[in-house]
């Protein structure tokens, strides 16, 4: 009988990270396959959606504490749901750090992207433009935000007031969640575990802001 191979340090690397995604119910169905060599992850195949990768990516990381390289394809349906899209678009605002501080709110009409709110720049509207183009499914993006340099400084003080609040609250344990504002409009995105914490960040920001809140965060 032939000896078993000897389990090496990379062997045991991949299996904590396979059964890391494995585990998750977000990609049990979808062909993710981990590599490592010499102590780096490779994320490989095919999901879904850009959130999907994303997601992946950050359960690699979650699991292990080697550096993880994102090779994952995005294939999307047919035709992906509107509502799939905007949560892609979201998600590739979140990984781009340049615009988290925006507040920026995306709907979808038949594939078609809608941006409204405000960023501080020519440059920072034309790279929302950008940044949603690249979304899967994403057919066009019609650009409505406008250029409001003045009120930023203001709008990321409010902003991080709000998301302290959020981050302090025992209830949002282990959510990321992220709070913009634009003039009186106040737009909530990020994650959270349950519709609970949706639900209570909901109630602690209506509690210190008066104006129209945006609920563009989802369930992780």
């Amino acid at each position: 009988m032939a000896d078993r191979p000897e389990t090496t340090d990379d062997d045991a690397l991949r299996r904590t990270v396979h059964a890391a995604l494995h585990a998750d119910e977000r990609f049990s169905s979808q062909a993710v396959e981990v590599e490592v060599s010499d102590g780096r992850v490779t994320l490989s195949g095919v999901v879904q959606s850009f959130r999907r990768k994303l997601a992946a990516q950050q359960a690699a990381a979650a699991a292990c504490s080697a550096p993880v390289e994102n090779r994952i394809e995005v294939s999307p349906p047919n035709n992906p749901a509107d509502e799939d899209v905007a949560e892609d678009v979201r998600a590739l605002f979140e990984q781009d750090g340049r615009l988290l501080q925006h507040a920026i709110v995306v709907e979808v009409r038949a594939g078609r992207v809608v941006l409204s709110g405000s960023v501080a720049t020519d440059e920072g509207r034309a790279l929302a433009e950008d940044v949603a183009l690249q979304a899967p499914g994403a057919r066009q993006v019609i650009n409505q935000l406008v250029i409001d340099p003045a009120a930023r400084s203001e709008s990321l003080v409010v902003g991080s007031e709000l998301e302290h609040t959020l981050a302090n609250d025992p209830e949002l344990a282990g959510c990321e969640l992220r709070v913009a504002i634009s003039g009186d409009v106040a737009v909530l995105s990020g994650t959270a575990s349950i519709r609970q914490q949706l639900a209570r960040a909901e109630a602690l920001i209506r509690r210190a802001w008066v104006g129209e809140l945006r609920l563009e965060a989802t369930l992780d």
